[in-house]
């Protein structure tokens, strides 16, 4: 589950306009923020923009968030594993 709601929230940000900002159809930012699968891009792309790391578009009570690259698909269950995950893309 994907955080970049309630960050957007808190800086007064709308999401059509955070989508907007990057280049991303509102529809397409509505769809990744409930669940669907996106690039490591596109999330760093959304927490530059929200001038967050891309850890920070993560809940840490425990529920998990999903990373697309390359076309291979990966589930990302705590802080930990997006480090370890970070490294190994790089």
């Amino acid at each position: 589950m994907y955080t970049i709601k309630e960050i957007a929230k808190v800086q007064n940000v709308t999401l059509k306009d955070l989508a907007l900002q990057i280049d991303m159809a509102p529809n397409t930012l509505s769809r990744i923020i409930n669940g669907e699968n996106t690039t490591v891009e596109t999330l760093q792309r959304l927490a530059s923009a929200l001038n967050v790391e891309v850890r920070d578009l993560f809940v840490s009570n425990g529920t998990h968030g999903v990373i697309e690259h390359k076309g291979k698909t990966y589930r990302i269950n705590s802080l930990k594993e997006l480090k370890i995950l970070a490294v190994k893309l790089k």
